[in-house]
């Protein structure tokens, strides 16, 4: 009565026997709503041949493990994880399914996945950064060493000191990049 998982009842052939108040939450029905019914009615990927394979590997009291699809009564569509088991129960066979709702998992891994990119992403900006800011070096570092090395009044010191200011630019729009990564 108090798990977090919806918990469903089966008799051999799949008819819902009862159900968890988890269950009636996650999937809008009432109880009464469910017993007697089968899968079928809020599985969105329980097709009879499908329901007769998990039977099938049930009955050989193997525990069935898969990720599906369940629809509420209002048409809300979310992903589950399903463990179905069999047991005893005075003396009647009982197939037991556990249900547990993916909706906040899933969510949690596309937002790892989506750091994940981000923190690649800033990797390559930086690699990106700090080999560019190599190279600026060298440019901005012979530029200085150009204009120091000519007389104040030669012509080519405008050009030169065009070039450093240019490299010295784009050394700051490489610690922007840098800082972003």
């Amino acid at each position: 009565e108090h798990a977090t998982d919806a918990i469903i009842l089966h008799d051999e052939n799949g008819i819902i026997l009862d159900v968890n108040p988890q269950a009636c939450r996650a999937l809008g029905y009432r109880r009464e709503e469910m017993i007697g019914k089968t899968p079928e009615l809020f599985d969105a990927s329980a097709t009879p041949a499908v329901v007769r394979e998990i039977i099938r590997r049930v009955r050989e009291s193997e525990v069935v493990s898969f990720e599906s699809t369940h629809r509420a009564k209002d048409g809300t569509l979310f992903p589950v994880e399903v463990r179905i088991r069999t047991f005893q129960l005075l003396g009647r066979t009982v197939n037991q399914t556990s249900t547990r709702d993916l909706t906040e998992r899933r969510r949690f891994e596309s937002q790892v996945r989506d750091a994940q990119k981000l923190e690649a992403i800033g990797l390559l900006a930086g690699g990106v950064a700090h080999d560019f800011n190599n190279l600026l070096t060298i440019i901005n570092g012979y530029a200085e060493l150009l204009v120091s090395a000519r007389a104040p009044s030669d012509p080519d010191n405008e050009l030169l000191r065009e070039i450093r200011d240019a490299g010295e630019r784009a050394s700051a729009l490489t610690r922007q990049l840098l800082a972003f990564s």
